[in-house]
């Protein structure tokens, strides 16, 4: 009898996420009533399928002082776009269409406290880069906010995302006050932004990871990522549909290679499909970090489909393409998603032949019995945010015996639990990484619950394996 000896599941691992936080993992989707940034003058969903040049870049930031500026932060941002910016045409009224602007533009307006919020102490938790304890509680006293809206023209989106970064720091710095960037819905210290938004550029080409974000959480059984602020760049946000948290860090890598990958390119791509290629990437600190992550195996590049996103509650203001993992391996949503994941990024798994003794056994009867009595019941409750657990199950092989492989849960129905397999099958026939499958509860042999703090409880029996 074979068991798979593999304590998590296959490394599908992503990027190594910088300070700059552009991985924002299961995020709590509640947003601060800050100004609505204008609704997207034109469809990117469509320019992406005639392959058609990249539509105006979109930036609005606001400047939000406690509870007063300091001096007249209208006549501070003047001076600086004529300074930092001096391309950047001031202009009375936001554009009805962001295409009728020939050339980079921005728009001032001063806020009274009834047309913004500043985001409450929750939200801070969560969005807030670099802004103190004290600041956020000061905060909520603010009595007025800058509003600072960009227009970017293709081919200037780069350029004035890098003006807009400048001026924005130079007017908080001066009038006193935390920048709200609009797209992406954080909320930055003058220092944080400096280190994260006017760092974030390699040469001239943005590093995307410093400017936008990406939104995961739960949507039904499985989870759904989606990124905010492409919209900087002429380019459709994001958004990859029903995968199970083990894939996180895999999804959210791929997210980030898309994203720079459309950031880098002079148009939009056509024909539902667009190649990405870890090597050709222009910005260094994106590729190595990609690079240093992969697994065996890694081909590092893809060709990824895509079509357009259904909208949910809380979507940016900007067109969505969803990733669909077309041509890919697997009948399943979720088996592309390991098959594109695995060749893209690599994978690594074992397999151990085990002799199951009375030591083994009565490990695996304790795990079986703790699964049962305590992790069932915090599974059915709703496990916390960033939280997952998986269960080892006996998968029949054709010799007649088993391959014991892991399962991410995603429904317990009383002794059943069902759950999205994690390992590619050495033994068993017709099954791959991703599918799903359902393991009886009394036949567990042992599980993994990973918790939100980076610890993992359980496999004891792989720990005893590793003994033998």
């Amino acid at each position: 009898m074979s068991m798979r000896s593999t304590m998590s599941s296959p490394a599908l691992r992503g990027m190594t996420r910088p300070a700059a936080h552009a991985l924002l993992a299961f995020a709590v989707l509640a947003t601060a009533a800050c100004p609505t940034a204008a609704p997207p003058a034109q469809s990117t969903a469509k320019a992406a399928q005639s392959g058609s040049a990249k539509h105006p870049g979109r930036i609005a930031v606001t400047i939000m002082f406690a509870p007063e500026p300091n001096g007249d932060p209208v006549a501070s941002a003047r001076s600086a776009v004529a300074r930092l910016a001096p391309s950047l045409k001031l202009v009375p009224e936001w554009p009805e269409r962001l295409s009728s602007l020939a050339e980079p533009a921005v728009h001032l307006k001063l806020l009274e406290r009834a047309d913004f919020d500043p985001p409450d102490l929750e939200t801070l938790h969560y969005k807030g880069r670099g802004v103190t304890e004290a600041q956020g509680t000061a905060l909520q006293g603010s009595k007025r906010a800058l509003r600072l809206a960009f227009v970017a023209p293709h081919p200037h989106q780069h350029t004035t995302a890098r003006a807009a970064a400048m001026v924005a720091q130079e007017v908080a710095t001066k009038a006193g006050g935390v920048i709200y960037d609009e797209e992406t819905r954080e909320l930055f210290s003058v220092e944080q932004w400096g280190e994260t938004r006017i760092g974030g550029f390699d040469g001239a080409v943005p590093d995307v990871v410093r400017h936008i974000t990406i939104h995961a959480y739960q949507d039904g059984e499985l989870y759904r990522a989606i990124t905010l602020g492409m919209s900087k760049f002429g380019c459709p946000d994001l958004v990859v549909n029903q995968f199970p948290k083990s894939y996180w860090d895999s999804v959210g890598s791929l997210i980030n290679l898309a994203a720079q990958t459309l950031v880098e390119a002079e148009r939009l791509p056509g024909s539902g499909a667009f190649e990405v290629n870890i090597d050709r990437l222009k910005v260094e600190p994106l590729r190595r970090s990609l690079i240093d992550s992969l697994e065996p195996g890694a081909l590092r590049r893809a060709r990824l489909t895509y079509g357009a996103a259904p909208r949910q509650a809380g979507d940016p203001p900007n067109d969505l393409i969803e990733l669909t993992f077309g041509g890919s391996e697997g009948e399943s949503l979720s088996e592309r998603q390991s098959a594109l994941l695995s060749s893209l990024f690599g994978a690594s798994d074992s397999v151990t032949p085990v002799r199951h003794d009375e030591a083994l056994l009565r490990v695996s009867e304790a795990a079986r019995e703790r699964l049962v009595k305590l992790k069932k019941p915090q599974f059915l409750q709703g496990l916390p945010l960033g939280e997952r657990l998986l269960v080892k199950g006996p998968f029949a092989t054709p010799d007649g015996g088993a391959e014991w492989m892991w399962v991410e849960v995603t429904r317990w129905e009383g002794p059943i639990i069902h759950g999205l397999l994690m390992n590619d099958p050495v033994e068993v026939q017709n099954l791959r990484a991703g599918a799903a499958v359902v393991v009886d509860e009394v036949r567990a042999f042992d599980y993994l619950h990973y918790k939100a703090d980076g610890t993992a409880e359980g496999n004891e029996t792989g720990e005893l394996m590793k003994q033998q």
